[in-house]
């Protein structure tokens, strides 16, 4: 293989696959939207129980019911942050919120109760709004969509990986 040719696949390697993730991640931002957007119709639903993804989160599970029919959706976030406040939490309930961005912080320390933080902050049988698609109430969200940031991290990728081809490709033809 001469050098123009090892060049050339090695920006077809790459700047292929940084154009598959960037192609990915706009269809997956598409459907995202395309999700939220025919969410119209809103309705009270009841927090029935918690889940624990074994994280150091945790997060409610919300049942609602539309045409006679119950349904189950966990409210989920753009992701957990831990704050750690080693010793300064002893004695005193564990503190969470969901701030304006979709993170659930959470405050810990090596005491820290998952299970009662659940609690306190999503009391059993609490009404929370969840909104739905009126031909598929399936597809559906707790309170809040949460705006992922996925999407654009595989975009940021994918131009990377096609930048590094294109000066892998230029160094290999020096």
């Amino acid at each position: 293989m001469s050098r123009m040719e090892i060049a050339l696949s090695a920006l077809t390697i790459l700047g292929g696959f940084g154009v598959l993730m960037i192609i990915l991640s706009l269809i997956a931002k598409i459907v995202e939207k395309k999700k939220f957007e025919s969410a119209t119709e809103c309705i009270n639903g009841t927090i029935i129980r918690y889940g624990y993804p074994g994280d150091g989160s945790v997060y409610p599970i919300v049942e609602y019911t539309v045409d006679g029919k119950t349904y189950k959706r966990k409210k989920r976030f753009r992701g957990v942050k831990l704050i750690e406040e080693l010793g300064k939490n002893k004695g005193r309930d564990l503190k969470a919120f969901e701030d304006e961005d979709g993170w659930l912080n959470i405050y810990v320390d090596q005491s820290s109760n998952t299970i009662k933080l659940g609690e306190d902050m999503w009391p059993k049988n609490t009404k929370i709004t969840v909104h739905y698609n009126p031909n598929k109430p399936k597809q559906s969200f707790v309170e809040k969509p949460d705006k992922s940031k996925r999407p654009k991290v595989f975009i940021i990728t994918g131009i990377i990986l096609i930048i590094l081809g294109c000066l892998l490709c230029y160094l290999i033809r020096l």
